[in-house]
């Protein structure tokens, strides 16, 4: 057997292990710490600040352990900290974490947040205000755009349409050139942006914006070829939270609302049944959406589906053959 000094002898000689060795004990430290979060919460906070204290730069296991950290500071109503360790864990994302996992990490923290947007309005505000100001410092754009998007969409939710607008100009103007006509390379995002704003239109039965916004989007080239995936994309937002606190809901009452021949709302709620977005049948005696039992006009619905896919299988069958 060795000596003492033979052992730091052969420590020595093998000192390039010791990087890996002290990830091993981070990520070890890492998942231990993980392993407390419900039967042992300050043990897990303890142990997340290990992580974060033991690695010697900022790095991807201090970055996971500050998002376990801000989330479970969440869940125990300690907002004032948990905004704290998220301040901490936005300054990793310009170059400790690749970018499309920091994206990853800070949309499941919106997503986890937004939750309870009506609870929380202040903290919900201030969340989305540090996270935008993160995003333009690390000139993040395609996040900025996504995350300003997703809070228009929590303001739609709670009816908090001024804000709404306020962010709609934004966005807006972030998809122009410098003349303030828009940029085409941005044609999807225009996309995004035309149809909630559509849709605060029709929810606060806007006809005179609504009249414009529809000039305006037909006189763009490229939204102009996409028109009717807009409106439909925009009416079956509408329709999903108009049918929502109902278990029998008349056509004729979806079709005004949503503006739209019942023809049209019908075959929205076919297809939307059909790909099990709404659970439910339409009564047609009585022009009735009744929520809760699909199985009554589910196979007239498959079958109507299927005689559809199969006219358009011929039908190319034949163009096929004559051309």
């Amino acid at each position: 057997m060795g000596s003492d000094a033979d052992m730091e002898d052969y420590g020595f000689e093998y000192s390039d292990d010791e990087p890996e060795e002290q990830d091993v004990d981070i990520e070890n430290q890492y998942y231990n710490s993980k392993g407390l979060v419900e039967t042992d919460p300050e043990g897990a906070l303890a142990g997340f600040a290990e992580v974060v204290r033991m690695e010697p730069e900022k790095a991807e296991w201090g970055f996971k352990a500050l998002k376990q950290t801000v989330k479970l500071y969440y869940r125990l109503g300690r907002y004032k900290e948990m905004m704290d360790s998220y301040r901490v864990m936005l300054t990793y994302i310009k170059s400790a974490v690749t970018r499309n996992y920091s994206e990853k990490c800070i949309n499941n923290i919106m997503d986890f947040v937004s939750g309870s947007a009506s609870q929380s309005f202040g903290l919900l505000q201030e969340f989305y205000q540090t996270t935008l100001k993160a995003l333009e410092e690390a000139k993040n754009e395609r996040l900025w755009f996504k995350t300003n998007l997703k809070l228009c969409k929590i303001w739609f939710d709670i009816g908090e349409y001024g804000r709404m607008i306020k962010i709609l100009k934004e966005l807006h103007k972030s998809c122009q050139r410098e003349d303030g006509t828009d940029d085409q390379k941005k044609g999807s995002q225009l996309l995004e942006v035309y149809a909630i704003e559509i849709q605060m239109y029709t929810e606060t039965k806007n006809n005179k914006k609504l009249k414009s916004n529809r000039k305006t989007i037909m006189d763009d080239p490229f939204i102009r070829n996409y028109i009717e995936d807009l409106l439909k994309n925009v009416r079956t937002q509408v329709l999903l939270k108009l049918i929502k606190p109902y278990t029998r809901i008349r056509i004729p009452f979806i079709s005004k609302e949503l503006n739209v021949p019942e023809k049209d709302v019908e075959q929205l709620l076919v297809s939307l049944i059909l790909d099990n977005r709404i659970d439910g049948h339409i009564d047609q005696v009585n022009r009735l959406l009744e929520r809760g039992d699909r199985s009554k006009g589910m196979k007239k619905y498959t079958a109507i589906d299927k005689w559809n896919t199969q006219l358009k299988s011929l039908f190319q069958t034949v163009s096929n053959r004559v051309y």
